[in-house]
């Protein structure tokens, strides 16, 4: 037989109740959805995976940006050293 540990809980309407120690975890960390026994979700505000996800993404987005700003600038000056080739000859 399984055991787990129950571990008490509150929901955003007051009620108390008790969940087995892994769905608390899963809860906790991935935003894994539980509800009261009056069928409301409780809600976390953000999981840490789910913060550190969206920092994640923003950075890669802040680096892609970066990366097309530095290849239009160095298509910009390339194009600004051939037009001052072209005038010296």
């Amino acid at each position: 037989m399984i055991q787990s540990t129950i571990l008490p809980t509150q929901c955003w309407c007051g009620i108390q109740f008790a969940i087995p120690e892994e769905l608390k975890r899963r809860h906790d960390e991935d935003g894994y959805a539980i509800y009261c026994p009056l069928g409301h979700s409780c809600v976390r505000k953000e999981s840490e995976a789910q913060k550190l996800r969206k920092e994640l993404d923003g950075t890669k987005l802040a680096l892609s940006t970066s990366e097309l700003e530095k290849a239009y600038y160095r298509r910009k000056l390339e194009r600004c050293e051939k037009k001052k080739t072209h005038k010296k000859k």
